[in-house]
């Protein structure tokens, strides 16, 4: 298995915002494991950040370390996630942004998470990608592509010209250029995916790219059918407690009541009904 140390992969370090996109499909063997996707290590073996996807429980799980060197750990288990454990192609996303983590599956967004402020990753480690959680071995998936770009934005757009359907036009520059690379859907032929069966990945397979304008897909400019209604908006954060009331003094006392009148004398009874002898 090949280590890489952060400073080669990422020689001027790693943004504090930035996205994570790979194509990938499960196999059936590892399509029930917990693996992780990407992870960072810090120079004494302590993990910085850490993507798993948890094929039992069918989630994605982002882990960061806090500013007070404690671990946030954030899961999403959208049922729209279900679909990326069922050994099909598909392109996942992770934005990271300074409070916010997205999640998206084939250029949708999925879920939205907020979280507390992360601590910067210390670049003197190194980092793994698609290890099993249960022993650190390579899990056997087969893999085209990670991307790390340092713009959080780019977990959503990244090559989402390739999926089907798409009006792209493709780019100049060839695939691999931040451009249309060859649809992840299509297998047959000169199309088919390179495979990862529990091998160790080439550096090159791991590539840092900036953003830039033409990093973006060069799609049509007509006009499309309206969209879906977007998701529902993360809950606001909970307020500060209020300021303690003031203590209320006692009331006045009230006056005392006046003695009432004396009541009217009753006229005498009736007599009463003799009894029988």
């Amino acid at each position: 298995m090949y280590i890489f140390y952060f400073r080669l992969v990422f020689p001027n370090g790693l943004s504090s915002e930035y996205s994570l996109v790979t194509t990938f499909r499960l196999r059936k063997t590892t399509k029930k494991d917990r693996w992780y996707l990407w992870q960072i290590f810090d120079q004494t073996g302590g993990t910085q950040v850490s993507v798993v996807l948890d094929g039992a429980k069918r989630a994605v799980e982002f882990s960061a370390r806090g500013l007070l060197k404690n671990s946030l750990h954030y899961t999403f288990k959208s049922r729209d996630l279900h679909t990326l454990f069922d050994r099909q192609w598909h392109k996942l996303g992770v934005a990271v942004q300074s409070s916010i983590v997205s999640v998206y599956m084939d250029c949708k967004l999925i879920e939205r998470r907020l979280t507390d402020e992360k601590d910067e990753i210390d670049p003197s480690g190194y980092t793994l990608i698609t290890t099993r959680v249960e022993d650190g071995r390579p899990v056997d998936i087969e893999l085209q592509q990670i991307l790390i770009y340092c713009d959080p934005y780019l977990a959503e757009m990244e090559n989402c010209c390739e999926q089907a359907g798409s009006t792209c036009e493709p780019s100049r520059e060839g695939p691999g250029a931040g451009g249309v690379t060859p649809n992840p859907l299509d297998t047959d032929g000169a199309g088919q995916l390179p495979r990862m069966l529990s091998q160790p990945v080439q550096p090159a397979r791991v590539q840092r790219v900036q953003h830039s304008s033409s990093d973006r897909c060069q799609c049509s400019a007509e006009k499309g059918d309206q969209g879906l209604p977007g998701l529902a908006g993360l809950p606001g954060q909970k307020g500060d407690q209020g300021d303690k009331g003031e203590t209320r003094k006692d009331g006045f006392p009230g006056n005392s009541s006046q003695k009432g009148d004396q009541g009217v004398s009753g006229s005498p009874g009736l007599d009463g009904i003799p009894g029988q002898k």
